[in-house]
């Protein structure tokens, strides 16, 4: 059973920061270290100071680094008046709209606390992988902030709208929070401080099952460290804030969600497994070359829903471009198909079999032709063009309980992060 409960959200004061564009950021796991300046660079207050914080040399391992700036940051900010926190608690209605190929698309969904259960429950689903490293990073950072600096992205089911309805009655206010951001994608914040209203969402909540879309990191991080503490003091009772994660949740409809592809490059390789890869993988791929890369992305365009196992492929090779099919294609659901490539191409003959080689050598991007000119410049030896997952997909591979590799989803557009933070207290009052 997921337990919803309003909070009191700490928000820009729009009296200090007229311009919210300036101080808000996408999440910190898609920010590259040139943004990262840029976002400094742009505002004195914004939030890319506490979510990912600048490292020097001269920084300690315990009282002068990234997490011990974020915190006083975040301390100043709140004495200053920068940030304010809300007297009552509230539910954070949050619309994204936005246009895809042409298309005004909206997404509509709400921001509250839900209590933080282990996956074995069966309460909160994932269906990625995550990394120790960003793990330890983002613990660090709650451990010294103790607040929640972004939304975790999940998705419900509700087919009879009911709690669509709610939200639609709010959205036709004039919005606390109104920003376009630097992609042209228009955000707006409502604040529902109603009980009424409030405790009707939140009984309605109770029975979804809840399905986590982008933010598996911060989530098992939440859940890491509301278990620390309770191991630390055992006395404590229940139901205090660190038992809650801070969570964005919209309806899975397929009008509402856009879901990319995520494309894998890999930076280093022995030459003879690159040279070998050809004739390898013939023995369980059906291998399709062709001289323009508008006919590789027309044919797996086509692909998209029809549970074929395909890839696509391109290393520097006097312009070609590969389409990869499994001959012998009984795998289900398609976002298996990951599988495939991380455990069989990438590791069994590419190489990339330690763990180390593995996170050092791959990197990912949405942009496939980007892809193809940092191939082009010989700052990677390959690029895997992926097909994109349906929410269906998504939805079977969760109950199922296997995981799958990070980043085979990609959710768009990103939940901003600096609209709303909750910060972590002993009480929820």
């Amino acid at each position: 059973m997921a337990k919803i409960i309003p909070f009191k959200g700490v928000l820009y004061n729009p009296k200090k920061i007229r311009n919210i564009s300036q101080v808000v950021t996408p999440p910190y796991d898609v920010i590259s270290p040139q943004e990262q300046k840029k976002y400094y660079r742009k505002h004195k207050n914004n939030i890319i100071r506490i979510i990912l914080g600048q490292e020097f040399p001269t920084d300690t391992a315990k009282t002068n680094n990234k997490y011990t700036r974020a915190k006083e940051h975040f301390n100043n900010w709140l004495k200053e008046g920068v940030f304010l926190r809300d007297e009552k608690p509230c539910i954070y209605v949050y619309q994204e709209e936005y246009i895809f190929k042409g298309k005004k698309k909206k997404q509509v969904g709400f921001i509250a606390l839900i209590k933080l259960e282990d996956f074995k429950k069966k309460v909160v689903f994932p269906h990625e992988k995550t990394l120790s490293r960003p793990k330890k990073d983002r613990l660090n950072l709650l451990r010294t902030c103790e607040i929640n600096s972004s939304s975790i992205f999940s998705l419900y089911s509700d087919k009879t709208n009911q709690i669509d309805n709610i939200l639609k009655n709010t959205v036709q206010k004039n919005p606390n929070i109104n920003l376009i951001d630097e992609e042209k994608i228009k955000h707006k914040i409502w604040k529902i401080t109603n009980t009424k209203i409030i405790n009707n969402l939140c009984k309605k909540m109770k029975n979804k099952t809840i399905f986590i879309a982008d933010g598996h990191h911060r989530y098992e991080t939440a859940l890491n460290y509301k278990n620390e503490i309770k191991k630390k003091s055992s006395s404590l009772k229940k139901n205090l804030s660190f038992d809650y994660v801070m969570m964005f949740f919209s309806n899975m409809k397929k009008e509402n969600l856009t879901i990319l592809p995520t494309h894998r490059l890999i930076s280093s390789l022995p030459e003879k497994k690159l040279a070998n890869l050809e004739k390898n993988l013939a023995n369980n791929f059906q291998i399709e070359v062709f001289k323009r890369k508008e006919i590789l992305f027309s044919r797996l365009e086509k692909m998209k829903g029809q549970n074929i196992c395909a890839f696509g492929m391109y290393k520097k090779d006097k312009n070609k471009y590969y389409l990869l099919t499994l001959k012998k294609n009984k795998v289900t659901p398609v976002l298996s198909f990951t599988h495939i490539l991380h455990q069989y191409i990438l590791k069994n003959l590419l190489g990339l079999k330690s763990k180390t080689k593995y996170e050092k050598n791959l990197s990912y991007t949405r942009d496939a032709h980007l892809a193809i000119n940092l191939v082009n410049k010989g700052k990677f030896k390959i690029a895997f063009f992926l097909l994109p997952a349906s929410i269906e997909e998504i939805k079977n591979i969760a109950v199922t309980g296997i995981t799958l590799p990070q980043k085979t989803t990609y959710f768009y557009p990103k939940l901003l992060t600096g609209l709303v933070l909750n910060q972590i207290r002993l009480s929820l009052k």
